[in-house]
């Protein structure tokens, strides 16, 4: 099991509660804190739209690009972000999870909805523990997605079919000046190329920046 903390360094009391969570559950981690805002190069900026994307919204796009197109040995990997909350029991539900996705799955997205996110009640069926997602919309990385209707779920909590990785290099190399966050990109990418997503219900994971536990990362902006 390969996972992968999502962190921006000036947030370290994220991971004073992920850390020991992680450890307790016996679960090896690595912290990818490469691309914060701060050491951005110009070269790197100039790929996306500053008018229209925040600065940390552009760090987190970077992060979790180098996270996805990183070559592994693994065929999948897991992704965190450092403001996440673990449920009980998350490494032996998130294995049972894994375990029940086809091989060629592309996103498994565990974490939880917020209050704020309505997904049609169809795409649900509430005596399994996940779920395919098959909402489609036509892609086209010159908009927001329609996230309320599925598909990436946010992405603080997702494992990743690292079968994937070179669609996804390929895709942003030939891409210029973006203008959506990562979550919206991706949403149009699994549209594109026609990837199988899945979501774990009951969730395995919360955002503490969404429930107020933490101070988000664009109020640092």
């Amino acid at each position: 099991m390969k996972l992968k903390i999502i962190h921006y360094s000036k947030l370290k009391e994220r991971l004073d509660n992920l850390i020991p969570a992680l450890q307790q559950e016996g679960i090896n981690y690595s912290i990818v804190s490469v691309f914060d805002p701060e050491k951005i190069t110009k070269i790197e900026f100039e790929k996306f739209d500053r008018t229209k994307l925040k600065d940390s919204e552009i760090s987190c796009f970077l992060k979790h690009l180098y996270v996805l197109t990183t070559k592994e040995d693994n065929n999948f990997i897991i992704i965190l972000e450092d403001d996440a909350i673990l449920v009980k029991r998350f490494r032996k539900k998130l294995i049972s999870h894994i375990n029940k996705l086809p091989k060629d799955f592309g996103f498994l997205f565990f974490d939880q909805i917020t209050n704020s996110f309505k997904v049609k009640l169809n795409l649900l069926n509430f005596y399994k523990k996940i779920h395919i997602i098959d909402f489609y919309e036509k892609p086209d990385f010159n908009k927001f997605s329609n996230k309320k209707s599925g598909k990436t779920r946010g992405m603080a909590g997702y494992v990743f079919n690292t079968e994937f990785s070179e669609a996804i290099r390929d895709e942003f190399e030939k891409q210029s000046k973006i203008t959506i966050p990562i979550d919206h990109w991706l949403n149009h990418f699994i549209n594109k190329y026609s990837l199988k997503i899945f979501w774990s219900q009951p969730p395995l994971s919360n955002q503490g920046s969404k429930s107020g536990k933490y101070e988000s990362q664009t109020d640092t902006d």
